[in-house]
């Protein structure tokens, strides 16, 4: 029954839960799943992404009063924008065309816990959660889905996707929108309307504000905002140098410090994201840094992401800025918007 569940809600690649501590050099995949999953798409997503949790009004009555005191729900736009596949220039010049995706997860649940909504919903990564601490690395598993344990709730626990009507995205000179579809049982306690991701091509340096608008629907009202997107960080050269960890400890060994172009206007969050190139779908390395454009990771770390020590991992740099919006049904609603571009770099 899952799998059905997926087959609908899942479009981008599931990603990681956190794994062990911070530095261990070698991933445990026994370890802790307390930070949820990142960077998960849904179908029901369409690039423009919001997230949080929050109380939500119920119908009146002794039963509405009930379960208006353990319903929670949220709102979570994501945009996205990168480098079209295959064409990541290292400083994309104005004119140059880049992808500009969109998702939206608008939802109310009840009698279960936000790490399980995230997972079964497979939401975008959660910047406050799913992050370590600033200027730390952390291992992130991107194999790991919801378990069976997360659907067993059908008598207890319910999600319904909520719907606002058209969600549409103006870019300069071009737009998009995220239309709802209805689904009446995705699974027993899982129903209503799913966003299909939605994606246009833009001109790169591009420095107006995005609008942002829903005329709204049954269970959410319209609502309208502004959002800018952050610079895109090109990276850059790696470059060895000494004996430095992340977190400022000491390491044995060299590290590599990773480059990106720096922002006039720093985003509120920038992350590296490091990955084996030869087992893609193995653990990932996280790093939460400075938006100085530079930053050191031990040679430990490193070998542990390529044990066939092929001299190469794959980097994706990320900015985030988050940006809150009120409408009628969500208790807390934001919008999340990432520019981010992914190198192949060379480690020896």
């Amino acid at each position: 029954m899952l799998d059905v569940v997926r087959a609908f809600l899942v479009q981008a690649p599931r990603e990681r839960l956190r794994l062990g501590y911070p530095h261990d050099s070698s991933p445990r995949r026994g370890a802790t799943a307390a930070t949820a999953a990142q960077h998960r798409s849904l179908v029901v997503a369409a690039g423009v992404a919001l997230l949080a949790a929050g109380c939500s009004g119920e119908p009146a009555g002794p039963a509405g009063d009930e379960a208006a005191a353990t319903a929670h729900s949220f709102g979570l736009l994501t945009l996205r924008i990168a480098p079209q596949p295959g064409n990541e220039p290292a400083e994309p010049a104005a004119g140059t065309s880049l992808e500009l995706s969109a998702t939206a997860h608008l939802a109310r649940y009840r009698a279960l816990d936000p790490d399980q909504v995230a997972r079964l919903l497979a939401l975008p990564l959660d910047p406050q959660r799913e992050l370590p601490a600033l200027d730390e690395c952390g291992w992130f598993d991107p194999t790991r889905d919801a378990d069976e344990e997360d659907v067993a709730h059908d008598d207890e626990g319910e999600i319904d996707l909520l719907e606002a009507g058209d969600i549409r995205i103006v870019a300069p000179a071009r737009s998009l929108a995220l239309r709802p579809r209805s689904f009446a049982g995705l699974l027993p306690f899982v129903s209503g309307t799913v966003y299909q991701e939605a994606q246009i091509n833009v001109a790169a340096g591009f420095e107006q504000p995005i609008e942002i608008g829903a005329a709204g629907g049954a269970t959410v009202g319209g609502f309208g905002l502004r959002v800018l997107l952050p610079a895109l960080p090109a990276v850059g050269v790696a470059a060895p140098v000494a004996a430095t960890s992340a977190g400022g400890g000491a390491a044995s060994g060299a590290a590599l410090e990773l480059r990106w172009t720096v922002a006039r206007a720093a985003a509120e969050t920038m992350y590296l994201e490091l990955q084996g190139t030869e087992r893609p779908a193995g653990p990932v390395l996280r790093c939460n840094v400075d938006d100085v454009g530079r930053f050191a990771v031990p040679r430990r770390l490193l070998d542990a992401l390529d044990p066939m020590d092929t001299g190469s991992v794959l980097l994706e740099a990320v900015r985030l800025r988050r940006t809150p919006f009120h409408a009628r049904g969500l208790g807390e609603a934001e919008v999340r918007v990432i520019a981010s571009e992914r190198q192949r770099l060379a480690t020896h």
